[in-house]
């Protein structure tokens, strides 16, 4: 006769794991409310996880520019129902093994791997979305990112529950995290900027590339042009060209075209030294007041 104690002990009792990403990869998680397997260096389809829940002190393992990162919290006992979940350290590169134990690099995680790609569902085992967030860096860097923007939509709009932690993976206070909250909203819903109708003009975004424009039109002529580009080392915009019809010059064009990418984009551009006209020069004097 099976005992209930049995079949507990037989149970797996992996508790919470953590899969880590950055912003970017999480809105097409969301987006998709699936985890995608990917090929690992043993040449397995495999999705990793950690029980660190200060994994992200491990910035080099998510993005070469330093992005915020954010991670999903997974039901571990669940998921190994399913799943066969198994240990995994990386290895050495060549001679060189920055991932040794030893070393301040080293990731043991957690990882579902297949010899074919996979899926898995996050409404079966997802508990919630959980937003790394530096809340004592004045600065605020952390959350001027549209893709950070684009996944605290979708997540009210899949009724995901969202989750603030801090740099240690502990739970930001209570008043810090209402307070985070009311700046993180006000910043994804913008009305300060009506493309639609700012006093007969209009104004749209397109990207190309890397490379992005926005153009100022008074009906279908058009009146200026800013083209900018993101800065590849920190969250911040960088302009390579503004032009305005001298006919249009003098009447805030530049000024809202600036204004109009920053709230598109939830960051803020910083001057472009390499390229500032004595105008332009006179231009940030002023936008900097």
């Amino acid at each position: 006769m099976i005992r209930l104690i049995d079949l507990l002990r037989e149970a797996k009792q992996v508790g919470i794991l953590y899969h880590y990403t950055i912003y970017e990869n999480a809105v097409d998680i969301l987006k998709d409310s699936k985890l995608k397997s990917g090929m690992s260096d043993d040449n397995l389809s495999s999705i990793s996880f950690t029980r660190d829940k200060n994994f992200h002190k491990q910035r080099r393992t998510l993005s070469k520019f330093m992005e915020p990162q954010c991670r999903f919290t997974f039901d571990g006992d669940k998921l190994s129902n399913k799943y066969k979940i198994s240990p995994y350290a990386q290895g050495a590169v060549g001679d060189v093994d920055p991932f040794a134990k030893s070393k301040k690099g080293f990731e043991a995680e957690e990882r579902i791997t297949s010899d074919k790609p996979f899926t898995i569902p996050l409404n079966n085992y997802l508990i919630s979305f959980d937003m790394v967030v530096d809340y004592k860096d004045q600065s605020e860097w952390w959350f001027r990112y549209e893709d950070q923007a684009d996944a605290i939509k979708l997540c009210i709009e899949k009724k995901v529950p969202i989750n603030m932690v801090d740099k240690n993976g502990s739970p930001i206070p209570y008043k810090e995290r209402q307070s985070i909250w009311q700046r993180i909203l006000k910043s994804i819903t913008p009305n300060n900027v009506d493309e639609n109708n700012l006093d007969g003009y209009s104004l749209s975004i397109k990207k190309i590339g890397d490379d992005y424009f926005v153009l100022a039109k008074k009906g279908n002529t058009e009146v200026g042009k800013l083209s900018f580009i993101k800065s590849k080392f920190k969250p911040k915009l960088i302009a390579t060209s503004v032009v305005v019809d001298p006919n249009y010059r003098r009447l805030g064009i530049a000024t809202t075209m600036y204004n109009f990418a920053e709230n598109k984009l939830h960051m803020k551009f910083i001057p472009n030294e390499n390229v500032l006209t004595p105008d332009g020069k006179k231009f940030w004097s002023s936008r900097n007041k």
